[in-house]
């Protein structure tokens, strides 16, 4: 279904429901070609719009991707997962093999995933990498949540110790530098850490438009009506084909 367009300022976000996207086979010159019919038994690519699970969570009725995609596709199970704020690709296996054969592919990273993200400010350069460490920290409240630290701030007494800190890396590449002191940017994770890109964007002192959680100011959080992060493409491998699915970008 065709989203609806909403200008907050100098933003405009498009909001849309889920929907099938349609995998194409990426060949050795790059160009794309129609996948076999037999694909469609077994896998389902589908978008998943921002502010819903994708899974039901845990002793609430709150609806999820999954449900949705199950009620049309009865034995579809997702083979990973985007968080709730997060929008774009996200690939089901309709039968056991499938699903087993796709998951193993996310836990060995010899998928691809691209996502495309509005950061606030201007990078002086056109690409880089963050490699930045990612754990958990505990709040005054008691809670656990996602943080990470770099060489740069690894000294400071005034940060918490991480807890099970994991190497995390993060290729990014500039797409367009836009009015308003905002850029687009095109990420690519080599781990999957969790909160991986929001923390990665905001050491690198340029945070995602619309993080409520990691933003650094109420500015940066409040400025978009949702988070400005997309799973713009994904690839994997099946039966010997190199298949990719990409998703409209919404900002």
């Amino acid at each position: 279904a065709a989203g609806r367009g909403r200008n907050d300022g100098h933003l405009t976000i498009t909001h849309d429901e889920w929907y099938i996207l349609e995998p194409q086979v990426v060949n050795a010159t790059d160009r794309n070609t129609k996948v076999p019919q037999a694909l469609h038994d077994e896998l389902l690519f589908v978008h998943k719009p921002s502010c819903l699970h994708c899974v039901p969570p845990r002793e609430d009725s709150q609806p999820s991707l999954a449900t949705l995609v199950q009620a049309q596709y009865p034995t579809a199970k997702p083979c990973h997962r985007l968080d709730y704020d997060t929008s774009g690709v996200v690939l089901f296996g309709l039968t056991r093999q499938a699903h087993a054969a796709i998951s193993k592919q996310f836990e060995q990273r010899t998928t691809s995933k691209t996502y495309l993200a509005l950061i606030a400010g201007h990078p002086i350069n056109d690409s880089g990498t963050v490699d930045c460490p990612i754990g958990k920290v505990q709040t005054s409240e008691g809670y656990h949540r996602w943080a990470c630290s770099s060489s740069t701030n690894s000294t400071d007494n005034s940060m918490p110790s991480l807890i099970k800190p994991r190497q995390a890396v993060t290729h990014w590449t500039l797409r367009e530098r836009r009015p308003s002191n905002i850029s687009l940017v095109e990420l690519s994770p080599q781990t999957g850490r969790g909160h991986q890109l929001r923390l990665h964007m905001k050491a690198m002192g340029h945070p995602i438009l619309g993080d409520s959680l990691h933003a650094p100011n109420k500015a940066i959080a409040t400025c978009a009506p949702r988070l400005c992060l997309h799973a713009y493409r994904l690839e994997v491998d099946w039966k010997g084909h190199r298949i990719v699915a990409e998703s409209t970008k919404p900002f």
